[in-house]
């Protein structure tokens, strides 16, 4: 064999196997799809994700031709969106398998219950309305690292992440019936829930909560598959301590005492809590988007 021929044979072998290398790394289920799509995350990377458990209730709903549930509606699926585990995370890849995790909750609500009661105005026959408004709002954020692991779609991780939150609450009442002199005791609503209503002149005006606090830190593993380029769902389980650290709140409640209406306040309730245990995140399966 000429030296010509070996360089020709050669040339065609080095051809050869370089396309069969970039055909293999087009199809390696660990990097990419059969269109070449990268399918997992890497180095420099960020990630979003949120709460698919509403998601897939309200598909199980449709499926099951069950029209009473939608995320638009009041129906059960509506709890969903409220709850305390509606919580943004994201993430960032330092590496294609060291991730910057952290997560934040911004929590607001106000909800306003009204009820009639008769009017305690002498001659007539009607009715005036009761007010209760409930305030609720609470801050969480955590951060941590996770650690990665796993070939193609499916990859496991782990890590440990730390975390802290804040909430308060706050209830107010407004009567129809004022307490005056000439009438020390009237009607008003004792449950707005049920409507029940009672006759009396002692009665809460305003209760709030102390500022409450929260701490912790956990130990997390969990399973994330990638049903699509970049696009995941995952669950993981997570074990750790947690503290919650309540201030003394307060309520108001008025009288008519000595032919004057009094409003005093008295010390509500102060609470601590300590918990370490095994958690799910609430049964939340994320879903996680990648760019």
């Amino acid at each position: 064999m000429t030296m010509d021929m070996k360089k020709i044979l050669l040339g065609c072998a080095a051809v050869l196997l370089c396309t069969a290398l970039s055909a293999q790394q087009l199809d390696d289920p660990a990097k990419t799809n059969k269109r070449g799509v990268p399918i997992l995350p890497e180095a420099g990377d960020y990630g979003l994700g949120l709460n698919a458990a509403p998601f897939l209730n309200y598909l199980g709903s449709f499926f099951n031709f069950n029209t009473g549930f939608s995320p638009a509606n009041g129906g059960a699926l509506a709890v969903d969106f409220i709850n305390t585990d509606q919580t943004i995370f994201g993430k960032y890849f330092l590496t294609d398998t060291k991730v910057i995790r952290g997560s934040v909750r911004l929590g607001y609500s106000t909800m306003t219950m009204n009820n009639e009661v008769l009017s305690m105005e002498p001659g007539l026959y009607n009715f005036v309305e009761d007010r209760r408004t409930s305030i609720n709002s609470n801050f969480v954020v955590s951060g941590g690292l996770e650690w990665r692991r796993g070939r193609g779609r499916v990859q496991g991780y782990y890590g440990a992440e730390a975390f802290v939150g804040m909430s308060s609450s706050a209830v107010e009442f407004e009567y129809g019936n004022a307490l005056t002199i000439d009438n020390p005791s009237v009607n008003y609503t004792t449950n707005f829930n049920t409507g029940a209503q009672t006759r009396g002149g002692d009665r809460i005006v305003e209760e709030r909560s102390g500022t409450g606090w929260a701490f912790g830190a956990r130990a997390f593993v969990g399973v994330e598959y990638f049903f699509a380029p970049t696009i995941s769902i995952a669950g993981e389980f997570g074990w750790g301590p947690a503290f919650f650290i309540q201030g003394e709140g307060s309520v108001l409640r008025e009288r008519i005492v000595n032919n004057e209406l009094e409003v005093r306040e008295l010390p509500g309730r102060s609470r601590s809590e300590f918990s370490l245990d095994n958690d799910n995140l609430n049964g939340s399966i994320a879903l996680l988007f990648y760019f």
